[in-house]
């Protein structure tokens, strides 16, 4: 991938992330299934597993869009330093 596309990328990716309704769907999907998580009964390992997996998942969304932000300020800077 190059610089370009990089910065591009991380720039979609904040766009995501200061979007109102795509924050509200992360963070209600994160709550459904840690409210789903908590009901579920003490013997049922494997609800318990996949609401746990499904929070997890979410939880790494966010975090890959977060990095893809980061790589793309890293590659702007890049971008200026070889224009300068």
């Amino acid at each position: 991938m190059t610089s370009e596309d990089e910065a591009r990328l991380g720039e979609t990716a904040a766009l995501l992330m200061r979007d109102d309704v795509f924050k509200k769907i992360i963070q209600e999907s994160e709550d459904e299934y840690l409210a789903k998580l908590l009901k579920c009964d003490p013997a049922d390992d494997v609800g318990r597993f996949r609401y746990a997996e499904a929070i997890k998942v979410v939880r790494k969304v966010r975090r890959q869009l977060e990095t893809y932000i980061e790589s793309g300020k890293l590659a702007r800077h890049q971008i200026a330093a070889i224009n300068r």
